[in-house]
């Protein structure tokens, strides 16, 4: 009987245990592409379009060669948790501002002290009264602040009968402090996901 017992977990095991094995990918290697959620193909993508086209456009009202940004927020309106992929998407939109040349990132750790001292949320900031406070918490930090930043990850899914479409898409808002003015650029991903 243990001999049974012992066999047939050994099947279960073989039929249900998985092997993974791992490899650092080559520089020039595609990014693989997720079976069941969006992946790091997808959300770079609708970061460097999205961002890059906001901050080119944007460029010519920028009067100083160093413009100050405050990253605010990433909200997440998609059908799918972003897991470890929040920082990650935070990381990666800071890094495409800050090597834009025209643009300088704040720190998230001031931006977060001064949102606490304020005792502002980051929608709060969109209200003149609201958006000078932190403005000003952030001067008395030495980092003058020219422009607020914002992100939205949405999703919309389409289901067929053998395969499901998701489409992503990423809006980037940049605000001006102290007139208020908003320019928003979107980016758009469609996937295919079969069953």
């Amino acid at each position: 009987m243990v001999r049974i017992l012992t066999i047939a977990a050994v099947a279960v095991c073989m039929l249900g245990c998985r092997t993974y094995k791992g490899r650092l990918m080559e520089k020039g290697e595609d990014d693989l592409v997720g079976a069941r959620a969006a992946g790091t193909e997808t959300h770079s993508r609708l970061i460097d379009e999205a961002l890059t086209k906001l901050l080119t456009r944007h460029e010519g009202e920028v009067k100083s060669a160093h413009a100050k940004v405050a990253f605010i927020d990433l909200e997440n309106k998609s059908a799918e948790e972003l897991g470890d992929f929040r920082e990650q998407i935070i990381e990666i939109i800071e890094t495409v501002v800050e090597n834009s040349n025209r643009y300088r990132m704040i720190s998230r750790r001031f931006v977060k002290t001064a949102l606490n001292e304020c005792r502002i949320t980051p929608d709060q900031i969109l209200l003149p009264r609201y958006r000078r406070q932190f403005a000003q918490v952030l001067e008395q930090q030495n980092n003058p602040v020219d422009f607020v930043l914002y992100a939205v990850l949405t999703s919309g899914t389409t289901t067929g009968v053998a395969s499901t479409q998701r489409d992503y898409l990423l809006s980037m808002e940049l605000i001006n402090v102290v007139t208020g003015d908003l320019d928003k650029e979107s980016a758009r991903v469609r996937k295919e996901y079969q069953k």
